[in-house]
């Protein structure tokens, strides 16, 4: 795979960073990393992480330089996308460069696009848990309890961009692998983090963090019974790293979704450790978890209950090409959930 050349969006980001420093350390990295940045300076900065064996090269745009994404997937061999599981018109560029691409060579572009574990949420509301869980094995080999992802409405969250990759791949215009992460836990390290490149944290554990701040009391959606799946940061880009050493070989399309998961954590768990925290550093009023009022949900989440949701996966599927969490335990979550908890509250 050394001689392969890959255009990767998101490379500032919390994953991103993650995934193109593990791509350098493989025994047979890429050739060329080509990245889609917004900022000259970070452009630059990210051409300085070259290595002997791999040249990293920017391209400055971002979402609507649409004619840009096409021409630069038309010339990669490999594209991964990490910016946004939510945006279609780049996703749409991107088939449309791999369409261009397979006009002129015969040869598509292999695509590894990143989704969420969030198409699996329910309604919930955080009043009751679940016994739904769902699977990333090819629905051919799914059996009870658990469920297949081609089950979900194509109404869930995420699911209509997923859509327009997997009707691609249908298509022929691209060979399409659906990486599914759930909740991210760990701090990003290494060079492209430590210089301040990319982004160090994650989404819905910050978003927690900070809303107990705000309203100096943890809180949770309705009663805070429901769970959500975990998994952490090198592991998912672990997972990037596999398929992209075995693009070609392994299932894609209807048949290449690959989850990560590494356990479950309860809300009432995440806020009762944020709120020990930030109690021994008397930044809350009370440490006893509330439920948060609908003003407060259109404050801190966008009006959105998405972390009242349940969310059970396994990822079978990874398993079988390779893949394998590194999570010791639920205590290793919930110590980066107090290690992120302090790290805000100093801010």
């Amino acid at each position: 795979m050394s001689d392969k050349t890959i255009f990767l969006t998101g490379a500032t980001g919390y994953i991103g960073a993650s995934v193109v420093q593990t791509l350098l350390a493989l025994p047979n990295p890429p050739k060329q990393i080509t990245a889609l940045i917004r900022s000259e300076t970070k452009a630059q900065q990210f051409e300085s992480f070259s290595t002997p064996k791999t040249v990293l090269k920017a391209v400055i745009g971002d979402f609507s330089s649409l004619d840009l994404i096409k021409s630069t997937v038309a010339a990669s061999d490999v594209v991964i996308s990490l910016a946004s599981s939510d945006e279609p018109n780049h996703i749409k560029a991107i088939i449309e460069g791999s369409k261009e691409k397979l006009e002129k060579t015969g040869t598509p572009v292999y695509f590894i696009h990143t989704s969420g574990s969030a198409i699996t949420m329910d309604n919930a509301r955080g009043l009751k848990t679940s016994d739904e869980i769902f699977t990333d094995l090819p629905a051919s080999q799914v059996s009870p309890p658990y469920n297949a992802i081609d089950t979900i409405p194509d109404t869930a969250f995420h699911r209509d961009v997923d859509l327009i990759v997997l009707e691609a791949d249908k298509k022929g215009y691209v060979i399409a692998y659906i990486a599914i992460p759930p909740t991210i836990f760990g701090l990003g390290k290494g060079p492209l983090y430590d210089t301040g490149f990319a982004h160090n944290s994650s989404i819905q554990i910050p978003f927690m963090i900070k809303a107990a701040l705000g309203r100096k009391q943890p809180g949770v959606v309705g009663k805070g019974v429901n769970s959500w799946a975990y998994t952490y940061l090198g592991d998912v880009a672990r997972l990037f790293a596999i398929l992209y050493e075995k693009i070609g070989t392994i299932g894609h399309g209807h048949d290449g979704y690959y989850f990560t998961d590494g356990g479950e954590y309860n809300m009432n768990e995440l806020v009762e450790a944020i709120g020990e925290v930030l109690s021994s550093k008397g930044l809350v009023a009370s440490t006893e978890t509330t439920s948060f009022t609908d003003e407060e949900i259109k404050t801190y989440f966008f009006g959105s209950e998405f972390m009242g949701t349940n969310n059970h996966i396994i990822a079978q599927h990874s398993a079988q090409i390779g893949w394998k969490s590194t999570v010791k335990g639920k205590d290793e979550f919930l110590k980066y959930v107090r290690e992120e908890t302090a790290r805000l509250a100093s801010k």
